[in-house]
């Protein structure tokens, strides 16, 4: 009987040496918050659950992107030097002399794309390249144009076709076509994406004189603006332009 009298303060103090430690000790602090926060994040999950775009984490998706706020600077500094996604109805700058935007709805790429192939590759390529964009309004705002892999295949086909028509022949690193992403919560997503096509012209462009189409046709950009199919005596005049210097 005494043992156990005796045995009873013993246990009283180990627990509270245990308790005293564990309020002074920062790690076993640190370590009981953490385990308060996932019993919180875990209630709330149960409560309530998010679903996302199933092209993004949830890390990835900005819900200010989606009205084109927050997104603008990261796009514009980031996801046209990556090529990774856009943000559905971002804006992301203006057309330039370098730089053409294109709606792209509806029946696109079976359509307008061809004719905006020739006139922009062409005109992009006689005037130091640049980069024509579909899928995004005329405004710069991102919209994305609906496109399956199968469409994806038969455009680069399109691509591939008719630029190797173009005189002086085009090296296969002087273009590039990509399919980029656009984020956007919903069904709607769903093969939303932005079609860029990039003209890389050769350093010895003025030693090769004008390209032109797979049709004979030449075009030249200046200012945000398409001059041509140009005519025999302004493709001689800038061949005089540029023989002055």
């Amino acid at each position: 009987m005494a043992n156990q009298q005796h045995s009873k303060p013993r246990i009283t103090n180990q627990s509270t040496s245990q308790t005293t430690a564990t309020a002074s000790d920062p790690g076993s602090s640190a370590q009981l918050g953490r385990h308060c926060a996932r019993v919180r994040d875990e209630g709330w999950e149960d409560e309530e659950e998010e679903t996302y775009d199933l092209c993004v984490t949830p890390l990835e998706v900005n819900p200010l992107g989606l009205s084109g706020t927050q997104s603008e600077s990261a796009i514009s500094r980031h996801e046209i030097t990556s090529g990774e996604r856009f943000f559905y109805g971002a804006h992301i700058g203006s057309e330039t002399r370098n730089v053409e935007f294109k709606r792209g709805g509806g029946e696109y790429l079976r359509s307008s794309f061809r004719a905006h192939l020739r006139r922009y590759a062409c005109a992009f390529l006689n005037s130091g390249g640049g980069s024509l964009l579909a899928g995004v309004d005329d405004d710069g705002v991102v919209r994305g144009l609906r496109c399956d892999h199968r469409q994806e295949d038969q455009a680069r086909l399109l691509v591939d076709s008719i630029l190797k028509g173009f005189h002086p022949t085009l090296l296969p690193h002087s273009y590039t076509l990509a399919f980029l992403p656009v984020v956007r919560l919903g069904p709607e997503s769903q093969n939303l994406k932005v079609l860029r096509l990039t003209l890389r012209p050769p350093p010895a462009l003025t030693q090769q004189g004008l390209y032109q189409t797979d049709q004979g046709e030449v075009f030249l950009r200046r200012d945000g603006s398409v001059e041509g199919p140009l005519s025999a005596s302004a493709i001689q005049e800038w061949a005089r332009q540029v023989c002055r210097y």
